[in-house]
Parts: structure tokens; C-alpha cells; sequence
């Protein structure tokens, strides 16, 4: 079970180079990752006009500043101003969050409705999974 990170860091992530993160893609009408094990040159051969850029991201837990570091190196995702408020995505490109929205850090609440504002205006290209920290949540109430 392989998860990639970009930028790295996180529990049970596996750290990637910045210029590696950027060709993680999505092949077709449905996608398949390829992963950075497969090394940046075998992953840039496999580029052609039908491919989408995609960013995956996942375990945030609620760590703000992780999730922070993880835009500020990201060429799919920006910031559309200083206050960290809203997201942009970048034009034909798709982002997949993993899952593991919440649990540990303070900003949960902050990080889902950056996450959920992102997916309401990019709905074709933005695609949530819930991880098994989401599902437990949802389990207890």
C-alpha cells in the first residue's frame, strides 16, 4: 500500500522530491497513479496530450502548517491571497485527497472548508476519498 506525499513528512507518508510530486498523473476517464517509485524519468516518458497533471495529498490530520507546506510546493494548488483562506487550481490539472482529513491537529475545521470550497467549485476536478480516520468519526455519531 503505497501513499505519496508531496513534499513528504506526515504518518505513514512516503517522502517524494518536489519536481517528482509534479508528475504524479491521471491517466483516462478514471485514473491510475503512478507512483514515484516508478522514478521521474519513467514517469515523464508516459506523458503524452491525453494526460492530466494530478496532485495527491493525503493524512493531513488537521496539521494546518503541514498542510500549508504541502501548497506552497504544489504546482496544482496556490493560495489566491495571503490569508490562506481560498484555494486555486491550477487549469487542467486534478487534485485527490486521500483521506484522514481530521484527528490530531487544531486546524480541522479550517482545513475542510478550505478542502470542501475547492471541491464546490472544481467538482469534476477535485476527488475527496474518506480514510479510515474519517470513517471512525462518522462511525461515533
Amino acid at each position: 500500500r503505497a501513499k505519496l506525499k508531496e513534499g513528504g513528512g506526515g504518518e505513514g507518508g512516503a517522502a517524494v522530491q518536489e519536481e517528482e510530486a509534479q508528475y504524479i498523473l491521471c491517466l483516462g476517464v478514471g485514473f491510475k497513479v503512478e507512483y514515484a517509485e516508478l522514478g521521474l524519468r519513467g514517469v515523464k516518458q508516459q506523458l503524452n496530450e491525453a494526460t492530466t497533471v494530478c496532485s495527491f495529498f493525503t493524512d493531513v490530520q488537521g496539521d494546518w502548517s503541514y498542510f500549508e507546506s504541502l501548497v506552497a510546493i504544489s504546482k496544482v494548488l496556490s493560495w489566491t491571497s495571503d490569508a490562506h483562506t481560498k484555494l486555486e487550481l491550477a487549469e487542467d490539472t486534478e487534485v485527490v485527497f486521500g483521506g484522514n482529513a481530521t484527528d490530531k491537529g487544531i486546524g480541522d475545521i479550517r482545513f475542510l472548508a478550505v478542502l470542501l470550497e475547492l471541491k464546490e467549485r472544481y467538482p469534476d476536478r477535485v476527488h475527496l476519498l474518506a480514510g479510515d480516520r474519517d470513517i471512525q468519526k462518522l462511525r461515533m455519531t
